[in-house]
């Protein structure tokens, strides 16, 4: 039986060194990331917002502080601020985007189109001006959104759902 294993072993042990050989490390601690655009962003282990183009880590001019990172096809970071507060980069600052809004995770789809899950844990996207409820009763306790418009989440109860998203 012993000899029958050492095959086995090998193979498994082969099959694993080109996947760890493929992972380069980028240095640094983080709390949540998002890549879009040629940058990564991340949110460091005090909660600061940084970036890599891949030149290493810099902090986000206008500094700040978030609790949720996203960031949008061309490049623009978007978090939830450390007081819930939805805010995009500016290039040297932040803002906070129109409507109000509080959240607690925050993605943005291939279009541009921002979603946060709400403080209820409801789900919204933001139409440019207000944050919108998606319709059909959907909570969820993490968001993601695709580049088609689709919005995924992690559901109250950790199932996984899709939703395609709203019509442009």
């Amino acid at each position: 039986m012993k000899r029958s294993a050492l095959p086995l072993i090998m193979i498994l042990v082969g099959c694993l060194q080109p996947l760890s050989a493929q992972w380069t490390s980028w240095g640094g601690q983080a709390k949540d990331i998002a890549a879009h655009g040629g940058t990564v962003w991340v949110l460091g282990a005090d909660n600061s917002i940084l970036f890599n183009s891949g030149s290493g880590w810099r902090e986000y001019p206008g500094g700040g502080r978030g609790k949720a990172i996203a960031a949008a096809p061309d490049g623009t970071p978007y978090v939830i601020g450390m007081y819930d507060g939805i805010h995009r980069g500016t290039g040297s600052g932040w803002v906070e985007l129109a409507g109000g809004g509080r959240g607690k995770d925050i993605a943005v789809d291939g279009s541009g189109r921002v979603w946060v899950l709400g403080m209820d844990n409801s789900i919204f996207y933001h139409d440019g001006s207000r944050w919108v409820p998606l319709p059909g009763e959907g909570r969820g306790l993490r968001i993601s959104a695709g580049p088609s418009g689709e919005v995924f989440v992690i559901a109250l109860g950790n199932g996984i759902y899709r939703h395609r998203g709203v019509p442009r």
